[in-house]
């Protein structure tokens, strides 16, 4: 059953769920699952490390639910 409350409707979600970016553990496989399921998916960008990225984002390319990326920023 989805939950609305205004942090749903922002983003455009079914739960109220956001998947901390754990750096490269949050990685695309664990996105998806989370996103398809309702929630938010947040990709861990870590220190922004390029070639990870581009091949982790190239894997969520025909996501249609939103997700988000999330950095380590000192």
């Amino acid at each position: 059953m989805p939950i609305a409350t205004p942090l749903t409707t922002l983003l455009g979600i079914k739960h109220p769920v956001l998947l901390a970016p754990m750096d490269i553990i949050a990685g695309s496989r664990l996105v998806r699952s989370v996103s398809r399921a309702g929630g938010f998916g947040i990709l861990g960008g870590g220190y922004g490390e390029r070639a990870w990225l581009e091949q982790e984002t190239a894997k969520l390319a025909d996501l249609s639910a939103p997700f988000g990326i999330g950095f380590i920023t000192w």
